[in-house]
């Protein structure tokens, strides 16, 4: 009886560290797998013209994120200035100045015409300029922990195993003996 007991609670050891193990390689692999995204970002000229607060002919790509700003020039406030924005097909939309500054999203392909509403050339004061840039987004995907899956693989393997083996294991009959 005594050597019973001592089976089972051998088995159940097993199947409680194959789990264990099971447990702990699940978690190694998903810390593994788990990306890290990297962004760049950066501006690039795309046109400039001065003393005018209307630029034309701007080559713009569908989804392409752009910034219009100005130097120079008088304005009241920057809250009063709007752009208004011309699309390849004449359609107009007028956006905020101020709310402008995270990007605006081209939505076709070709030659855009934009105009700044609210800010004039005086000849008294540095001459207005207005450019418009395209951000340029870089997005890198990076995996740095990737080289504990050949940590997390094996335990999950190991972990299967030793828990099978434990459940599976054959249970002992006791012989009599005759006579």
């Amino acid at each position: 009886m005594h050597n019973s007991f001592e089976r089972e609670t051998m088995k159940r050891w097993f199947v409680a560290t194959g789990i264990v193990l099971l447990m702990i390689g699940l978690t190694i692999i998903s810390v593994a797998r788990t990306p890290e995204v990297f962004t760049t970002k950066r501006e690039e000229e795309v046109k400039r013209v001065d003393n005018s607060a209307e630029i034309t002919d701007v080559p713009l790509n569908k989804d392409d994120k752009f910034l219009v700003s100005y130097s120079g020039g008088t304005t009241v406030s920057v809250e009063e200035i709007d752009i208004v924005i011309y699309d390849p097909f004449g359609n107009e939309t007028t956006v905020p100045y101020f709310a402008s500054r995270r990007g605006i999203i081209a939505n076709y392909t070709g030659l855009y015409r934009m105009k700044l509403v609210g800010v004039f050339t005086n000849p008294t004061l540095p001459p207005l300029v207005v450019t418009v840039r395209k951000i340029i987004e870089n997005t890198r995907i990076e995996y740095p922990n990737s080289n504990m899956v050949f940590v997390g693989y094996p335990l999950l393997v190991i972990g299967g195993g030793v828990s099978l083996w434990g459940v599976k294991s054959p249970k002992r009959k006791a012989i009599k003996k005759m006579g």
